[in-house]
């Protein structure tokens, strides 16, 4: 009988272990990557095609306001991270929430969808915005899922 008691307590703290290790690896290390700042003037058939997308509506977009002039009066904003999963198990469900600021138009949600275990992917999202506006920094929440818990990291995205 002893036997068997110092196995299962063996059993036991490895699976605590194991758990404990999956809690604490879970945190994504969020990179920032790169930033780019465009006309939309430069690309007037990406913000016609955009603008009309938003009108009839997308899952792809998420809409502040609405776009009432010319591609003149606006610029995209393009933030990439790199996230980084150091966990045995995979990050699901990626979701970029940005808190949007005066001039704010849209934002192209990312096609990043999962980070798989032990690897790293680019996350990149387009932000639409006014081309008068005095910063390109905002501020973001990153939420995703690890073996069906949700974790939320924030996020400052800079240019």
């Amino acid at each position: 009988m002893k036997a068997i008691a110092k196995f299962l307590t063996v059993v036991t703290l490895i699976v605590l272990l194991a758990g404990g290790y999956v809690y604490w690896a879970a945190a994504l290390q969020v990179l920032p990557e790169s930033g780019l700042v465009e006309s939309a003037a430069d690309r007037v058939q990406v913000f016609d095609n955009i603008v009309s997308t938003a009108r009839v509506g997308s899952s792809d977009l998420i809409v502040y306001s609405d776009a009432s002039g010319s591609a003149e009066q606006y610029s995209f904003v393009t933030y990439t991270l790199r996230l980084r999963n150091m966990n045995a198990l995979p990050a699901e469900w990626l979701q970029l929430d940005l808190t949007p600021q005066q001039g704010d138009v849209l934002l192209v949600k990312a096609s990043t969808e999962d980070v798989p275990a032990f690897s790293e992917k680019l996350l990149t999202v387009v932000l639409l915005t006014d081309r008068s506006a005095a910063s390109y920094a905002r501020s973001a929440t990153l939420t995703y899922y690890v073996y069906g818990h949700e974790f939320s990291i924030p996020v400052q995205l800079t240019i």
